[in-house]
Order: structure tokens, then sequence, then C-alpha cells
């Protein structure tokens, strides 16, 4: 007689090998990189169309880089050190995640909650520059 263990962690390793194996079968990736609507399918072709933008951002992005950093000049020239970012959902999980794993100082601020808005911005709001994501 024999016993097999399979600790959980390594069970959805090998469940997520086998799904990104089953999707580049399918060629999901190069449909993706091609901004290929048709892969949210057919109820969601239409509106997917018009919101593929987002692939095209790593290249199309890069030109806005002087402007950001003449944005970032004006703001230390200002005294400006504390950032905080508004925003909800998608604009704010990306930005946190991002400062997280850089070590980043960001206060990011997902709510419209008064009280969160008010710690966000009470103890140095003359040294705070207010990004609005959406």
């Amino acid at each position: 007689m024999s016993v097999s263990v399979t600790f959980a962690e390594e069970r959805l390793a090998e469940q997520a090998a086998e799904a990104a194996a089953r999707l580049v079968a399918e060629g999901v990736p190069e449909a993706l990189s091609n901004g290929d609507p048709a892969l949210w399918g057919p109820d969601a072709e239409a509106e997917a169309a018009i919101r593929l933008g987002w692939l095209d951002l790593p290249l199309s992005s890069r030109r806005l880089l002087p402007q950001i950093g003449e944005l970032v000049e004006r703001a230390r020239e200002r005294g400006l050190d504390h950032v905080v970012l508004a925003g909800m959902g998608g604009s704010s999980l990306a930005p946190e995640v991002i400062t997280t794993t850089a070590d980043v100082p960001l206060t990011v601020l997902d709510t419209t909650d008064p009280g969160q808005v008010l710690r966000a911005l009470r103890d140095r709001l003359d040294r705070t520059v207010l990004v609005v994501a959406s």
C-alpha cells in the first residue's frame, strides 16, 4: 500500500500550469496581443473592440515620460513630497501593487469615506499632490 500526499500549493501550481498551457494551445496570448475583441465572446465583442487601448499603453505611454518628469520636478520644487492617488478598482489596485513591490511611498485612497479621505490628506496637506485616476 502506498500513500500520496499533495499539498494545496503544489496542486494549485499544477492547475495554473495546465491552464496556461491550455490558453497557449488555444492561441489566447497571441489573440490578446493582437487586440482581438472576439476573446471576450460574441456578446461582449463590440464593447471589447472599443476598450482594448490599454494593450498599447507600454509603447504609447512612453511619449508621456518627459511630461511626467517635468511634473515631478515642479512638484519637488514646490516641496510636494506626499502623493495621494484617488481611484477605485483597477485605477487604485495596480498602483498599490506596484508601489508595494517597488517600495515606493504612495498613499492610495480607494474610497469616498470622509474619514478615510481626511486621514489621507490631513497631516501634510501643504506637501500633498493629489492624483485622480480613472
